[in-house]
């Protein structure tokens, strides 16, 4: 039994010596799943022993290691954590990214229209994953990642490299003022008199150039999830009770 996935171009340079992916949902290779395909969250109402094993496909598929992946319990805010071999599940509990330099272990963060990024630093050999649905793109948790590898494990931002992958995209992605308040001017626009259409991969990419990254060591995939039902699941499109993709990364 495998999955399919996708990956960056950018950080696939460096596959020799970290390794990472985008799931997709994988209908109907998972029927064992309530969502039939590869759901990766134990928070929607899935077989958690159906879930778990999905998560350890990725260890043994991808890094041919049985170590676990890490994913945090998400709470859509801005809390970073680093993990190493002595880290705990409940470290992890409101927290909405992680980071490393530790080898066998794999980060992951679970999306369903959020952001997904992973970050890449060839120098220090630092990964990162995080989870920037609306709420954590306006808490600005790129610059908590980036500040947190800067002065906890030294890494510049000049040489890292990052990843947004699928998520849902500005033209379909219509919110309310209140959002569009929080978000950079040039991220938004008029959808009707009342609503606007976001453009998160934007937003995300601004506060990435904004921290020091180089704008060609950012790669977008542009792969909306909203519009490819086939590939992805969507919470916007399906309701809060739809599968969730997971997002990965760890040092070979």
């Amino acid at each position: 039994m495998t999955f399919d996935y996708l990956t960056s171009s950018t950080l696939n340079a460096f596959s020799d010596t970290v390794l990472h992916g985008f799931t997709l949902r994988n209908t109907p290779s998972f029927p064992k799943s309530v969502y039939k395909g590869f759901n990766l969250s134990t928070q929607v109402g899935d077989i958690e022993e159906v879930v778990l094993e999905h998560r350890n496909l990725i260890a043994t598929q991808v890094f041919h290691t049985p170590s676990s992946v890490w994913f945090p319990q998400q709470s859509h805010g801005n809390k970073v954590v680093i993990v190493n071999h002595t880290t705990t599940p409940p470290e992890l509990n409101d927290t909405d990214a992680l980071v490393t330099q530790q080898s066998n272990v794999i980060l992951g963060v679970l999306s369903a229209d959020c952001v997904p990024i992973l970050f890449w630093d060839p120098i220090t050999k630092t990964v990162g994953a995080a989870h920037a649905g609306w709420k954590g793109t306006a808490k600005h948790i790129v610059k908590e990642v980036i500040y947190t590898m800067q002065h906890a494990l030294g890494v510049h931002p000049s040489t890292l490299y990052a990843a947004i992958g699928p998520s849902i995209s500005a033209e379909v992605y219509e919110v309310g003022q209140e959002v569009a308040n929080q978000m950079d001017p040039a991220s938004v626009y008029p959808k009707s008199n009342t609503t606007y259409c976001c453009d998160l991969w934007k937003e995300n990419v601004g506060q990435l150039e904004s921290c020091g990254v180089p704008l060609h060591h950012i790669d977008v995939l542009e792969k909306c999830t909203y519009k490819n039902p086939e590939l992805f699941f969507s919470a916007r499109r399906e309701g809060i009770r739809s599968g969730r993709m997971g997002s990965f990364i760890g040092l070979v």
